[in-house]
């Protein structure tokens, strides 16, 4: 019987394995990606693969959250960068046109990304429709909760109009127009992006 993996060894499968994962969602895509490519990738044997996964669909959907979790860091340091105190010196405020420009380089940040290929070629909602109910629903909330962290830097007054939930869904509905970045135009995509985030910042 094989020894147990030392918390050192466990940390370096994951890695290895989410580096592999991440690799195959910039080539393969999920549907075309076994579990034995990824093990090949990664250098591991297939019963270790089980040993942290039970699908492929739960890792690669481990690497889509660590990549929102990117997201949500870089948004928070920019935030941290901009940010002042309100006269109650208890609450940062961000104004909503600073906040318009965060969230662009942001989507130039996804734009960059696996992300536009994946929801392109319905890998995203394959996933989706994949994995059970509760990691989806884990996601949503888990949105949800970014965007109630962002409105309590909203200007007093703001960001009491909807929910979190609203406000999460139309953001990601203004994300999926990164699908059709070459027929809105490409040289003007992301100032067009910036007058529209602009408009709902300013509407929350």
């Amino acid at each position: 019987m094989p020894a147990p993996l030392s918390e050192k060894e466990r940390a370096e499968i994951k890695r290895r394995l989410t580096d592999a994962a991440e690799s195959c969602l910039k080539t393969t895509g999920i549907r075309k990606t076994s579990v034995d490519e990824l093990t090949r990738r990664a250098g591991i044997a297939k019963g270790t693969f089980y040993l942290f996964y039970p699908s492929k669909e739960l890792l690669f959907f481990d690497v889509i959250n660590a990549f929102h979790e990117t997201a949500e860091r870089l948004l928070a340091a920019r935030l941290k960068e901009v940010a002042y105190l309100d006269a109650r010196r208890t609450l940062y405020s961000v104004a909503p046109s600073v906040l318009a420009d965060i969230f662009t380089d942001l989507f130039r940040f996804a734009d960059g990304s696996f992300m536009p290929e994946l929801i392109r070629n319905g890998e995203l909602e394959y996933l989706m429709r994949k994995l059970p109910d509760e990691a989806v629903a884990a996601h949503h909330a888990a949105d949800a909760a970014m965007f109630e962290r962002l409105t309590a830097v909203l200007p007093d007054g703001m960001g009491k109009k909807h929910t979190a939930e609203v406000v999460s869904a139309a953001f990601r509905l203004l994300f999926l127009t990164l699908l059709h970045k070459r027929e809105i135009g490409e040289a003007v995509y992301f100032d067009a992006v910036g007058l529209l985030l602009n408009g709902l910042i300013k509407e929350l």
